[in-house]
């Protein structure tokens, strides 16, 4: 350590009025670098050697590396240096760090360091940790006991430090014009996978995903959760499934929790009851990621999914027999629900030849049923019925190296005939080529068909893509059914780039309808309660060949309009984000045989039919992300603008190429932003 002076008060009040700033200016790495670094160095003389977070602060900050564990590490100095450079009696202690858990952001951070300290104080103060529960509003469970207090706090320590961390990089995140706001997804951090969905009474939609609080990267992986109301509006929620493993044994838990599933299950210690179960695929560093992933299940010990038991594995690598010489690899992504009251998992893998090397993708890729082992014990091993599904092309002949996130789900078409839809995300490397008879190297697939769960056979009818993406905008999707609809609600991680310092992806949510015509997907209703201004409504609107109709709009916008070219040759549409004139938008145009999005690599929605005058079409955007209905099928596409561009005048385009086109109940709303 520098041979710096102890903290003197002068010092602690020119830190606060450092922070201050720092606060203000919603950037910890600016010009107050030296002066902060300066100041924590300073803090740092005369206490433990052993703090936490000393060291990871200092070097982080000197690498000048926006990380919100940095921030907190930081912060999480000066309070201490605080406290522990001032004699005080215990009373006036809990108030002195209530009322500063209450006044300042930087405090939180505090809280999650004070590792010696939380135990002491609720021993001599009992209290004081519920007081700082409250005020961070975060759960705590109570009464406490004190043979747990120990566990409860570090328990309560993890989730501080990372909810911590993703509100420091939230305050980053809400400066990027660019970072799309009308599409749910959490307000800081990485996020990919969406899984465990489910409802709460009155159609609010509760959703876990794979989450990064700490970074915008894909690391320490564990779940996050945020809710979407009916309006609209999302509410973050505290992590909720922290992984332990890089801190213990990985055959008590995974280092990571990756995708997975939650699900209504029997209690264990009463079948009687009804409680939640989180499935989780658990990778650890003692197994191969290219071998059967060990599943885990936790399960929720209240209603409000903040407590979970310790995780249990449930399926290990003997769980899956040889298959007619074949071994089942690369198994993940637990999907677990209950059919004809029989409760079903699905693993997603790929069989491949006996004696094969582990990690060369060959073979096809398959889905897996498994039943419990014990059906009033969940956690108990479960056992391998059969594959319901098998991909009949390999990899050699342009089928998907991998498989991840099945799902199968039975719901009513509009006829009210029960149908299964059966998903799954498939992939090939980028050296690999696009998948045979796919747009990109990545595609969510959807079969239609019927699954019988005691026979384990699901036989197809109709297969189809899940969006129509020719750039890997979309992956890794999973379904539920809306209670409010009663139709499949089907959710995609969006892999939309952030800024590099404090973003990640986002979710998008679609209904799924099936008539007589075929699958037919929408924008959920949680996005059409977005709808705030109308910007345009015209009834009938013409334009002519080589007619350009200028209208000033915005960046976040919900159209719909009905357009028609008349006769076969016509070309005709719309081109939105054109701040800097026609051409420098995406372009929207529809020929009769398919709708086109952007120019110079395109993406196509096909139609179905050879050609068609006409067509109703639907179209979100939402800064970076473009997402285009048409014919029952969607397309989404990540806009590539820089902030400037983004947040200047954005105008829309009316066009047609040839002949004359009407734009039938042309309708143009703003949306409102989801976060509050």
């Amino acid at each position: 350590m520098p041979d710096l002076p102890s903290p003197s008060p002068d010092l602690r009040t020119s830190i606060r009025e450092a922070v201050k700033t720092d606060l203000s200016e919603l950037s910890l790495f600016g010009d107050q670098i030296p002066k902060i670094r300066d100041l924590v160095l300073a803090l740092n003389d005369g206490l433990p050697r052993e703090l936490p977070g000393v060291t990871r602060a200092n070097e982080a900050i000197g690498r000048k590396r926006f990380d919100g564990v940095a921030v907190a590490d930081y912060r999480s100095l000066i309070l201490q240096a605080k406290l522990l450079g001032e004699e005080v009696e215990p009373e006036r202690f809990v108030s002195e760090l209530s009322e500063l858990v209450t006044a300042a952001t930087e405090t939180h951070a505090g809280i999650v360091f004070l590792q010696q300290m939380i135990p002491s104080i609720e021993m001599n103060a009992p209290g004081v940790l519920s007081r700082l529960a409250s005020a961070l509003r975060l759960p705590l469970r109570e009464p406490l006991d004190p043979e747990d207090l120990d566990q409860e706090v570090q328990h309560f320590r993890l989730v501080v430090r990372r909810n911590f961390a993703r509100e420091q990089l939230a305050l980053q995140a809400a400066k990027d014009g660019t970072r799309p706001t009308c599409h749910p997804g959490p307000n800081g951090g990485w996020a990919n996978d969406p899984h465990g969905i489910d409802f709460t009474e009155d159609g609010t939609v509760r959703i876990h995903y794979q989450a990064n609080d700490q970074s915008f990267s894909w690391e320490s992986i564990g779940w996050g959760r945020y809710e979407v109301s009916p309006t609209g509006v999302v509410t973050q929620k505290p992590t909720m499934l922290i992984p332990q493993g890089v801190n213990h044994s990985i055959e008590v838990d995974p280092d990571h929790y990756f995708s997975g599933s939650t699900a209504k299950v029997p209690n264990p210690k009463d079948p009687g009851e009804v409680i939640t179960a989180a499935f989780i695929s658990g990778v650890g560093a003692k197994r191969s990621f290219y071998a059967p992933a060990d599943t885990f299940v936790r399960l929720a010990e209240d209603r409000d999914l903040h407590y979970w038991s310790a995780p249990i594995r449930v399926t290990t690598l003997e769980t899956f027999p040889e298959v007619n010489g074949k071994s089942f690899v690369e198994v993940r992504d637990p999907y677990v629900t209950q059919i004809e009251g029989q409760l079903c998992m699905f693993l997603a893998g790929r069989l491949k030849d006996e004696g094969q090397a582990i990690d060369d993708r060959s073979g096809h890729v398959a889905i897996a049923l498994l039943h419990p082992g014990d059906s009033t014990d969940i956690t108990k091993p479960w056992k391998f019925h059969s594959f319901v599904y098998e991909d009949s092309t390999t990899v050699t002949d342009g089928g998907a190296g991998i498989a991840e996130c099945p799902s199968l789900l039975r719901f009513q078409d509009t006829r009210g005939t029960a149908r299964d839809l059966l998903m799954y995300s498939a992939q090939r490397g980028p050296e690999e080529g696009p998948l045979e008879g796919r747009p990109a190297t990545e595609a969510i697939e959807g079969i239609i068909g019927r699954f019988d769960p005691r026979r384990g056979v699901f036989q197809s009818r109709e297969r189809f893509l899940l969006d129509y993406s020719g750039r890997n905008a979309v992956y890794a999707a999973t379904q539920v059914i809306d209670p409010l609809t009663k139709q499949p609600m089907i959710a995609y991680w969006v892999r939309v780039p952030g800024d590099n310092t404090s973003w990640q992806g986002m979710h998008t949510l679609r209904t799924l309808e099936y008539s007589e015509d075929g699958p037919k997907l929408s924008p959920h209703r949680t996005l059409t309660a977005l709808r705030d201004e109308v910007l345009v409504n015209k009834s009938n609107l013409v334009c002519s060949a080589g007619e350009i109709m200028d209208l000033t709009v915005g960046n976040q916008l919900d159209i719909e309009t009905t357009l028609n070219i008349g006769v076969e040759g016509g070309v005709a549409g719309l081109e939105v984000l054109a701040s800097k004139g026609p051409g420098s938008g995406v372009r929207i145009s529809f020929d009769g045989t398919g709708v086109v999005v952007g120019e110079g690599y395109r993406d196509v929605i096909a139609l179905s039919q050879d050609f068609q005058p006409q067509v109703d079409l639907r179209i979100v955007v939402d800064r970076k992300i473009v997402e285009v209905y048409a014919d029952g099928k969607a397309l989404t596409q990540i806009v590539n603008q820089s902030p400037q561009e983004m947040c200047a005048e954005q105008r829309m385009f009316l066009f047609s190429e040839t002949g004359s086109a009407r734009f039938g109940n042309l309708a143009v709303f703003s949306l409102r932003s989801a976060y509050h």
